[in-house]
């Protein structure tokens, strides 16, 4: 993108990631393809962005007559036909979340055009508890409270000996493993929308979450791929299918998980994430933890979703991605940004898949007076060549 990240000048110390991202040959970046429900105009979108996303007090590129044209078109590529278009982010300059919120402030509701838009909350809500129920938790806190504590050591510990391994047990070889050398070919990309209705309909009825159930469908999907590509048509009746399975389940992949480690509070936190004393700062502040994936046939489909549930409960109750995030920056401060770049390297050399989520708008939104139909964020690269 052909504007800079302004956290040096304003005297901000530079996170882990960001300077990780800045080594010259760790080349990642963060994108957004934006869905317009009408035509792009790139002169009104131009028009628009000159007061709003170039107005961004991150970017500090100066644009001139002689190079405007040129920086909109590099920043910018709009298929009219498609009405599609595409924003890309240096990784250095923030994640995901100060990529959205970048975004986002730049949107306004499509039945208010001075009001910013809603956004989705993960945060639930509190349900009136019965005298029963209130006078079991006087009588049971402490004790609750303790057990509590013990469990979430127990899976933080459990899930850092996983973490650690990842540095001595490889994973099983598969298709969806590359070569060696394999981040300097030519990326392909493909974009799929799924039905968010038939998503709910699984959340409500088996009481799991959103992430819970984009999981299933991952290992599910995975599961029938790894199927298909080894062992093909051959696995015919039950003893045989049995085998099949029983081969599955010996394979080993892993997923790295990014997490957003603020406390995002909403879209005016969000809005105001470049303010200098903003509770929701901008930047990259992401942890990971890893996630063994479960890759088996199921006789019954939604047993996927219940396995996603259970794991992924583990993992949101232990401390891997506020230490994974501070054992970056201590081996930052120890032995520099090259030891950093070393140990990512191995990390994601041993996982099969990155995978992510960002909260977007509940409501229709326009951008640069543009009616958006969906916001897909991504990433690409990341690997030191």
């Amino acid at each position: 993108m052909a504007s800079s990240s302004s956290s040096g000048s304003s005297g901000e110390a530079l996170s882990p990631a960001s300077k990780l991202f800045h080594l010259p040959n760790f080349n990642c970046h963060v994108i957004a393809v934006l869905g317009f429900k009408t035509a792009i105009n790139l002169q009104v979108f131009k028009e628009g962005a000159r007061e709003t996303i170039l107005k961004h007090p991150k970017f500090t590129s100066k644009l001139t007559s002689l190079t405007n044209k040129a920086i909109f078109d590099s920043v910018i590529h709009a298929k009219r036909r498609e009405s599609v278009g595409v924003f890309r982010m240096h990784h250095s300059m923030g994640d995901g979340i100060s990529l959205m919120s970048f975004i986002i402030a730049s949107t306004r509701k499509s039945s208010d055009p001075d009001a910013l838009p809603t956004m989705s909350s993960s945060t639930k809500k509190k349900e009136q508890k019965s005298g029963g129920l209130r006078f079991f938790m006087s009588l049971f806190g402490p004790f609750l409270a303790v057990w509590w504590g013990l469990v979430l050591i127990w899976h933080t510990f459990m899930s850092l000996m996983g973490f650690l391994a990842i540095f001595f047990f490889k994973e099983t070889r598969t298709p969806l493993k590359g070569a060696p050398g394999v981040e300097h070919n030519t990326n392909c990309y493909v974009h799929r929308i799924l039905c968010i209705n038939d998503i709910k309909l699984l959340k409500k009825e088996m009481n799991v979450t959103f992430n819970d159930v984009l999981l299933a469908i991952t290992q599910a999907g995975i599961t029938r791929y790894l199927n298909r590509q080894q062992f093909g048509a051959n696995a015919t009746g039950s003893a045989a299918k049995k085998g099949t399975n029983s081969a599955l389940k010996n394979i080993r992949l892993r997923a790295a998980i990014a997490v957003n480690l603020r406390a995002v509070s909403g879209i005016q936190a969000v809005a105001d994430m470049t303010a200098k004393k903003s509770k929701v700062r901008w930047g990259n502040f992401i942890g990971y933890f890893l996630l063994p994936l479960s890759i088996s046939l199921q006789e019954d489909p939604l047993e996927h979703v219940r396995q996603a549930k259970v794991v992924i409960e583990r993992k949101k109750h232990s401390l891997e991605a506020v230490i994974t995030f501070n054992f970056g920056k201590l081996i930052l401060n120890l032995f520099g940004v090259k030891a950093v770049a070393a140990i990512t390297r191995r990390i994601l050399s041993n996982t099969t898949l990155v995978l992510s989520n960002l909260p977007g708008p509940i409501e229709e939104v326009t951008l640069c007076g543009h009616l958006l139909a969906y916001i897909a964020p991504g990433a690409y690269g990341g690997l030191p060549q």
